[in-house]
């Protein structure tokens, strides 16, 4: 017998799909050094991973290899981690647990301060860039 509700399906599938939108430019190249901003392979960990984080209410999920690189500012890095929690939970500020798994998830900013992380705002050149829906 299926005990499974319908609607946590939906929900799951409703995050994944707004993940994979959000994230998308990291499967694009990088403005400045024309590189592939994530690998494929990386690319694929990080939506995992975030997917993970969304369905358990925002634990961070196992990560055993950390993305060694990524190929495009910080800032963005950082607004792409937020604006995705504002877009799925518009009313909520951001728990510390976003900043701990935005650091376990890149290992070049494992040393990051959370005031910084903190501070980084949105503005609207940032979000077309990055083809991100306004809030």
């Amino acid at each position: 017998m299926d005990t499974s509700d319908p609607s946590d399906e939906k929900i799951s599938d409703d995050i994944a799909e707004k993940v994979n939108k959000h994230f998308a430019f990291f499967q694009g190249k990088c403005r400045r050094g024309h590189r592939i901003i994530l690998s494929e392979t990386d690319y694929d960990k990080l939506i995992e991973w975030t997917i993970s984080f969304y369905k358990s209410d925002f634990e961070v999920p196992e990560i055993l290899e950390p993305i060694q690189k990524i190929y495009t500012n910080k800032t963005y890095v950082q607004l792409a981690f937020k604006h995705l929690f504002k877009v799925l939970h518009p009313s909520e500020y951001y728990p510390d647990s976003l900043f701990t798994f935005y650091t376990k998830a890149f290992n070049e900013y494992r040393d990051d301060k959370m005031k910084n992380f903190r501070s980084v705002s949105s503005n609207e050149a940032l979000e077309k860039l990055m083809k991100l829906e306004s809030i």
